[in-house]
């Protein structure tokens, strides 16, 4: 989660892996605005929508986020 300096609020996934040559890779999935209240109630379903749009599923997001 992000706030701009208009106080504007904004989720971002992100991917991060090593390459077949080694090198360090950063990808932007998704990248949305979310209005408020950015409370856990609201964050927690947007999470898990961005993950399930990438095939994660639920039962795996300690592998991935642990």
């Amino acid at each position: 989660m992000w706030t701009s300096l208009a106080s504007n609020g904004y989720m971002c996934l992100t991917a991060h892996y090593v390459d077949l040559n080694w090198i360090l890779q950063k990808r932007v999935l998704i990248f949305r605005h979310v209005p408020p209240p950015h409370s856990g109630a609201v964050l927690g379903p947007l999470l898990i929508e961005f993950v399930e749009k990438w095939g994660i599923e639920k039962k795996d997001l300690l592998s991935y986020f642990g």
